[in-house]
């Protein structure tokens, strides 16, 4: 048993191949052409029910030539006309087409352009930012080996020590205050704090304080610049990396600035406050 074939349904937009004439002309031009057909037959006709003499005679044909082009010619010559001017406005339609199409394509090119332009912009600061941020982790990691390694060993501050064993004190627990897990008292801070700016003054310290400062300054530095290039590819706010690279750095020039007196520290901090909002 042979089952009846499903019929299928063209919807009009899908088409595309059995448009009829009346969707390719217009119908001024497809209402012309029929008329101008409907006269020529009639004009036949009416030469045929007028005039049907023998067919033999070259005479009868060329006064039926003549007849045909004196009254189809006007009517052929207007239908030509007629579908010039289609034809001059369908290619003028095509043509504004292109146009709009061009024009959409030079668009999209141009916001391609500014995209892959952004990406490369985005990319090379990208780079950059990592840069930076790996020349501060040298410059923290150098500032920490410096301070941890660095053993006050001298008699001046040995002495403000008095009568605590062993007379010994790294640079990183004279910074933070603390001798061997112990806090060192105010007495001892101050006694430490005015030997130091003795020394630093003098220039006859055995703790390298400059190089601590050149440190921080180098930090600071860096700090800005990161700041710099990453407030260019987000918002005017802070980033997160730049509010905890200033606030590091601030608490180092604080401590060295407890100690000895430099104006350069006086400008790190001062530029920190600025950028963290709080008053040095």
């Amino acid at each position: 048993m042979v089952s009846k074939p499903k019929e299928v349904t063209v919807s009009p937009e899908k088409n595309q191949g059995g448009s009829n004439l009346s969707d390719d002309l217009p119908n001024w031009l497809v209402f012309s052409l029929i008329l101008v057909a409907i006269i020529t037959i009639f004009i036949l006709g009416l030469y045929f029910s007028q005039f049907n003499g023998p067919w033999g005679s070259q005479d009868r044909f060329a006064q039926f030539g003549d007849f045909i082009g004196g009254t189809l010619n006007p009517i052929l010559g207007f239908a030509t006309v007629g579908l010039l001017v289609w034809s001059i406005r369908i290619q003028l339609k095509e043509l504004k087409e292109t146009r709009e199409e061009l024009k959409a394509t030079k668009n999209e090119t141009a916001r391609s352009a500014d995209a892959l332009l952004a990406q490369v912009r985005l990319a090379s600061q990208d780079f950059k930012l990592r840069e930076i941020t790996r020349a501060i982790n040298e410059q923290v990691q150098r500032y920490d080996e410096l301070i941890s390694n660095t053993i006050i060993n001298s008699n001046q501050y040995v002495s403000c020590l008095r009568s605590l064993s062993p007379h010994t004190l790294s640079l990183k627990e004279l910074l933070n205050g603390i001798w061997h897990d112990h806090p060192l008292n105010s007495e001892q801070l101050i006694r430490f704090q005015t030997v130091s700016q003795s020394d630093y003054i003098d220039k006859s310290s055995e703790v390298p304080w400059e190089d601590c400062v050149s440190i921080v300054i180098i930090i600071g530095a860096l700090s800005i610049e990161y700041e710099h290039y990453s407030s260019s590819i987000g918002d005017d706010k802070l980033s997160i990396v730049s509010l905890i690279n200033f606030q590091n750095n601030y608490r180092r020039s604080k401590k060295l600035k407890f100690f000895i007196n430099d104006e350069n520290l006086d400008s790190v901090i001062d530029l920190a406050s600025k950028y963290i909002n709080i008053k040095p």
